[in-house]
């Protein structure tokens, strides 16, 4: 786990965030945005890695918007060349 820490977050911003890292491919695997008052604001979670020239990359992700309630889903074309 990793937590990061904003002393002085933009009016809105994250003021912290803690991440799960995996330890193999040293990906993040989950993230949790919070504000200045400590509110959870986004997760984050990694969908799949793929193994590319010898390093992990992010295949897919989604994120959840607890301001909104609205979901974000990503999903990345990586090629193998």
């Amino acid at each position: 786990m990793l937590e990061s820490a904003n002393p002085h977050p933009a009016p809105g911003g994250y003021a912290r965030v803690v991440t799960w890292v995996d330890t193999e491919s040293k990906q993040p695997l989950q993230a949790e945005s919070y504000d200045v008052s400590g509110k959870n604001m986004k997760s984050f979670e990694l969908g799949s890695v793929q193994k590319i020239h010898g390093h992990y990359e992010v295949k897919d992700l989604k994120m959840f918007n607890r301001l909104t309630g609205s979901w974000t889903y990503l999903d990345f074309n990586l090629k193998d060349q």
